[in-house]
């Protein structure tokens, strides 16, 4: 696809050329990462056709994957002309929530789409943007500080991944969060077919073979907090208490936030909750991760297989089976990363992994959310209400 140059300001009007084409275009390269970056970078002469009209701030429409409609991309950096090549840098148009200020936030028992819907909103700007999502549960949550909308979508504790989790999918101006975005279509990737280089990487630092809960309240304004821990003050993994590496770690989770307003944190109310956690996420947290890095041809993009495409085609937030034998590897892992060229229509290149949510990384005006970050992820998602 050619890219097409608009307007900083296009409001809901871009189905059409805007202000025209840029068929001298050298690059055009789409970054998309799960829960994270979304970034053009584009390659245009000085000598090319509306050069003069390409600023910051101006918007440019590309492929950016083989199955979502071309997409929105802010410029907001470009390079000095290197022999008559400009580079410009552009962020998705969703980055725009990014400057979309809110003066704290509370949402009390509503799905995740009325709680962006609400935020959406509240922000003085007039922003056109929508949501929706299959995310049914009803949560609550609770921001103090001043915040952005894109900080409050992910990146921070309380935000919308943290309290109701998800994968998000950016379409121009819908911010569609799902459950899970990709699928397992059945897509290997097997050495002697079409894999080109891997590395597995197997590490403990954040793995634990023990939960020890607690949470603490104060019985009247002002206060000293009481503590509540368990009498055995851990709870094993089920893995008979012993860490499979030898050395036995206990991950340690204040549980405060999740008891309802006026419910006071007991023993046994402090034991359902960290065994509704342990059972949510048990194994697939407290054991050892592997990050499988893995470099492959995509066959739906080559003539062999282009009659069986469909069944060779990934997309980002897919789920696929890895297999190579002669280093015992036979695991089923996640597309992290895709890089996408907007020109081609194909893509240069699509990272498996195990990655974390990352937009806080993105946040440059949210660096407090960054030391938070480890407390956000993979908390639980319930609470309990009853007194």
């Amino acid at each position: 696809m050619i890219p097409i140059l608009y307007d900083r300001d296009v409001g809901l009007k871009y189905d059409d050329n805007g202000i025209g084409f840029l068929p001298d275009t050298i690059k055009a390269v789409v970054t998309e990462e799960r829960n994270g970056t979304y970034e053009l970078s584009m390659q245009y002469p000085v000598s090319g056709k509306r050069y003069d009209q390409i600023g910051d701030g101006c918007l440019v429409k590309v492929k950016a994957n083989h199955t979502s409609v071309p997409q929105l991309f802010r410029i907001y950096k470009s390079s000095k002309p290197l022999k008559g090549i400009v580079t410009y840098s552009a962020q998705h148009i969703s980055y725009d929530l990014g400057g979309f200020p809110l003066a704290g936030f509370t949402a009390q028992n509503v799905t995740a789409a009325q709680a962006i819907q609400k935020a959406l909103t509240e922000t003085p700007f007039s922003s056109y943007f929508s949501t929706q999502t299959d995310i049914a549960t009803l949560n609550s949550t609770t921001i103090e500080g001043a915040c952005t909308v894109r900080g409050l979508l992910g990146g921070m504790r309380g935000s919308i991944l943290d309290v109701w989790g998800g994968e998000y999918e950016f379409n121009n101006r819908t911010i569609i969060l799902h459950s899970a975005r990709g699928a397992d279509n059945g897509v290997t990737i097997e050495y002697g077919k079409n894999m080109t280089a891997l590395q597995q990487e197997s590490q403990i630092a954040d793995t634990y073979s023990h939960i020890m809960p607690y949470a603490s309240y104060t019985e009247s304004e002002g206060g000293d907090p009481v503590y509540v821990f368990l009498p055995e003050k851990v709870l094993s993994n089920g893995i008979n208490g012993v860490f499979a590496h030898g050395v036995n770690r206990a991950l340690i989770m204040d549980f405060s936030d999740k008891f309802g307003e006026g419910v006071v944190p007991t023993i046994s109310r402090l034991r359902t909750l960290a065994n509704q956690w342990v059972s949510l996420y048990g194994l697939n947290y407290l054991s050892p991760k592997i990050n499988i890095k893995v470099s492959f041809l995509p066959l739906a993009q080559t003539e062999e297989y282009k009659n069986i495409a469909p069944l060779e085609t990934v997309s980002l937030c897919d789920t696929v089976t890895v297999r190579y034998p002669a280093l015992g590897v036979n695991a089923k892992t996640k597309v992290i990363k895709t890089v996408y060229n907007a020109l081609t229509e194909k893509y240069e290149s699509i990272t498996l992994g195990d990655m974390k949510e990352s937009f806080a990384a993105l946040m440059s005006t949210q660096i407090s959310a960054v030391a938070q970050m480890r407390q956000s992820i993979d908390r639980p998602v319930f609470f309990i209400t009853d007194p």
